[in-house]
């Protein structure tokens, strides 16, 4: 009996252990892992939301259920992975320990599910979603494409590896030579398999930094798979096409990447292929797993205004902004409202910030058929060409002011609602918290 082309294959399984606790997942969740670099802080984010991290989808959710039981040796040498999820809210990520694909689906398992293991942390996120709103005025300008590479250490130098020639990456458990006196070929242990691996630092005639080397990428297709090993992992790498350099030598292409404020980094495009090895258990990558970033992805604005209130960042279209002043100092704010005056919000308070340092700057934006004055730190038009991105599941509130958010390092910035409807005031009045306004601004006051 043939099976039925048209019936889909049944889901993968996989185990990953989230904040200590042992859970299972299948293919139609887990879309794929990645190391968690830095993290942008959220507003209004509850204990289980550690903020957002860059992803291929744009900026995503990074959740922790519970404080984490695992220790690691270096933040360096051992950075922590995410699992990339597929959710009832939209796309998250979950820091986890491990990832592992079971080769025979578990039968009468009792681990949780991941899904019900997150379900709380959930709850307090929205819905991911994209606004149907009128383009802001300023034009938009499309990303520049990128490529993506796992950076990694041997010897004390730099390399970068193409990310889509990585299919696993573990720490092995065990490593001996093929053959007595050499240094180069290896057998290499990770999990229950045994896979040929060759040394990167012997490859290329390094001197070690280290005693050894216990990192192992496993390269290609798991037919031909072959390992790498490395000193150090020390991350992902995304850089423009335009930085990436390819020189044309005798004994073949040479490829290197020009990071600004670094030394150059060589891209290992040409590891060797042994005749033989065993093949490592792949992480699963689905062609459709990633979101449409042409259909998806809101463009960077052409010039923004960008305001500083803590640890975040408030963006504002041009057209959108009135005035800008650098100091309060001898502005009378009043209790009383006014026809003619302007409400004044502290943006420290609007998002519960306890700040040492007085706001500084007071910005006029125009929401709808009402001028704001916006309090904060520090006020300056961004020459940022980061795009912004639809907001994800983010908690509950943010969806209440703003419309797209981009990352900045480690930082976020939260684009302002557009202000296309005559209510955009009374949307606003009703859902700031009280202790978010200053009083009231006369607009005969000279911005």
């Amino acid at each position: 009996m043939t099976a039925d082309p048209l019936t889909p294959p049944p889901a993968k399984m996989y185990s990953l252990t989230v904040s200590g606790i042992p859970c299972l997942t299948d293919s139609t969740e887990l879309m794929g892992a990645a190391f968690k670099e830095d993290i942008a802080a959220l507003p209004w984010a509850p204990a289980c939301v550690s903020g957002l991290v860059a992803s291929e989808q744009g900026p995503i959710a990074l959740l922790n259920t519970h404080a984490s039981t695992e220790v690691t040796s270096s933040a360096e040498v051992n950075k922590p992975l995410m699992a990339i999820i597929r959710s009832h809210k939209g796309i998250i990520a979950v820091e986890t320990a491990h990832i592992v694909e079971h080769v025979e689906s578990p039968i009468n398992d009792d681990r949780p599910k991941l899904q019900d293991q997150l379900a709380a942390a959930l709850d307090a996120l929205s819905q991911a979603h994209l606004r149907e709103s009128t383009p802001p005025q300023a034009a938009f300008q499309a990303r520049t494409e990128s490529q993506t590479f796992l950076r990694v250490r041997s010897g004390g130098v730099d390399f970068a590896v193409p990310a889509d020639r990585v299919h696993l990456l573990d720490r092995h458990r065990q490593a001996l030579p093929v053959s007595q006196g050499q240094t180069l070929d290896w057998i290499v242990k990770l999990g229950d398999d045994l896979i040929f691996a060759q040394s990167l630092s012997a490859l290329l005639n390094l001197e070690k930094t280290a005693q050894t080397e216990p990192w192992c990428l496993c390269l290609d297709e798991p037919s031909e798979s072959r390992g790498l090993l490395v000193e150090q992992v020390i991350g992902l790498l995304t850089v423009d096409t335009d930085q990436i350099k390819v020189f044309n030598r005798q004994e073949g292409d040479s490829v290197w990447l020009m990071l600004s404020d670094e030394h150059p980094i060589k891209v290992l495009c040409d590891t060797p292929k042994p005749s033989e090895g065993a093949a490592a258990i792949p992480l699963e990558r689905s062609p459709n797993s990633w979101t449409d970033q042409q259909t998806s992805a809101i463009n960077q604005q052409s010039r923004v205004l960008s305001l500083t209130v803590g640890p975040y960042q408030i963006a504002i279209t041009q057209s959108m902004v009135r005035s800008v002043i650098g100091t309060l100092e001898g502005t009378r704010i009043d209790t009383k409202r006014g026809r003619a005056k302007c409400p004044v919000v502290d943006l420290a308070r609007l998002f519960d910030l306890n700040l040492q340092i007085a706001p500084c700057f007071a910005v006029t934006v125009k929401l709808g058929r009402k001028d704001v004055v916006l309090l904060c730190e520090k006020a300056e038009f961004s020459q940022n060409r980061e795009r912004f991105w639809p907001l994800p599941a983010v908690p509950h509130p943010i969806n209440d002011f703003f419309h797209s958010v981009r990352l900045i390092k480690d930082r976020c910035e939260l684009l302002l609602r557009n202000p296309e409807p005559d209510h955009e005031w009374k949307h606003w009045a009703r859902t700031l918290p009280q202790c978010a306004y200053m009083g009231w601004l006369s607009t005969d006051r000279h911005f």
